[in-house]
């Protein structure tokens, strides 16, 4: 029979009923509860509340898409009261940034882009008044893997590329086992096919920005030390920006700005990236008026700090290879940062 909202609502109430009422665990046969005072009996509603609330909000966080929050205990990224109070308010994020490729079914050394399957950007953001310390990124579920279906990057406002929020709430955990490996699958046509691991291209550090009207994605590298061919020909520098816009919505026709960075934490979000510099930033570090009223660090400033930690860390795990102790996995397992 259809339960009706009638029986549904009585229903509720009798499961809300409290439960009896034990001493020291356990019920006593035929004992009588004293009636509790009016105080007590507010305390324990307000008690089973938050209950109540916090298992709803467990709940909601189990079913949301988004990525667990930056965290900053142990490990090489520290907690800073007086660097987070000076951080610029137009950086709406801070934190590592990776570039892979990956070659293409059967190519184990790709020669040109033709060889290539999409590259892939990896965003591992960190607390917002965090510095980078020595030793590994603590391995917390807040990677996004970015896919590039043009294989390489935009450099100039000519470009407009697409790409897709792969992956959103990841630990590097989890994408190397899922993601970083190679794997053989069976074909129809040509049997077994070799799909290799990913390669490494290079490892920096980033600030997604907003200026109100455009949001930029602002990087710095730190391995290689210095950018070769291989870097060149997928459209990275030493330094660069994209402006970088979320697809339309709300029934608006035009690419949007990204005012929070919880927008991109959601898998297949769709993203655009624009060409704006390199070896500079463009209008990615432009310090908002109030910052500078407030004497605040302008954007330019932070991401050239947090570079140099990180450029100070990657030395202490030993140069180029500490992109391999940064992605959790073994530098047997891949190959090795190439510059041509």
């Amino acid at each position: 029979m259809p339960t009706t909202r009638a029986s549904a609502r009585k229903a509720a109430e009798s499961d809300a009923k409290p439960e009896p009422q034990y001493e020291n665990g356990a019920a006593k046969a035929g004992s009588k509860r004293k009636p509790e005072s009016k105080a007590a009996s507010e305390d324990k509603a307000h008690k089973s509340s938050k209950a109540h609330s916090g298992q709803a909000a467990t709940d909601a966080e189990k079913k949301s898409p988004t990525k667990a929050k930056p965290k900053s205990s142990g490990g090489a990224v520290k907690s800073d009261a007086g660097r987070e109070e000076a951080q610029p308010s137009n950086i709406v994020e801070k934190g590592l940034i990776y570039f892979f490729t990956r070659g293409r079914v059967g190519v184990e050394e790709p020669e040109s882009a033709k060889d290539l399957q999409p590259s892939y950007i990896v965003l591992r953001p960190i607390p917002s008044g965090a510095e980078l310390g020595k030793g590994p990124i603590q391995d917390h579920r807040t990677c996004r893997l970015i896919a590039l279906p043009k294989k390489v990057l935009p450099t100039s406002g000519r470009n407009r590329f697409m790409a897709f929020v792969e992956k959103a709430g990841q630990s590097m955990e989890k994408l190397k086992v899922n993601f970083f490996r190679g794997y053989e699958k069976e074909t129809k046509t040509r049997g077994m096919r070799e799909t290799p691991p990913v390669k490494p291209v290079a490892e920096g550090v980033h600030a997604l920005t907003t200026t109100g009207r455009s949001s930029h994605l602002a990087y710095m590298l730190t391995v290689p030390s210095e950018v070769g061919e291989l870097q060149d020909d997928l459209g990275l520098s030493q330094k660069g920006s994209f402006v970088i816009s979320q697809e339309p919505k709300f029934g608006r026709l035009s690419w949007m700005p990204i005012p929070e960075a919880n927008f991109l934490d959601y898998p297949n979000a769709q993203i655009l990236l624009i060409g704006e510099a390199q070896n500079g930033f463009g209008h990615a570090v432009e310090p908002t008026k109030e910052d500078e009223k407030q004497s605040k660090a302008t954007p330019q400033e932070e991401l050239e700090t947090l570079e140099n930690e990180g450029q100070i860390r990657i030395e202490g795990l030993g140069g180029s290879d500490a992109i391999f102790a940064g992605l959790h996995v073994s530098k047997k397992e891949y190959s090795p940062v190439v510059t041509t």
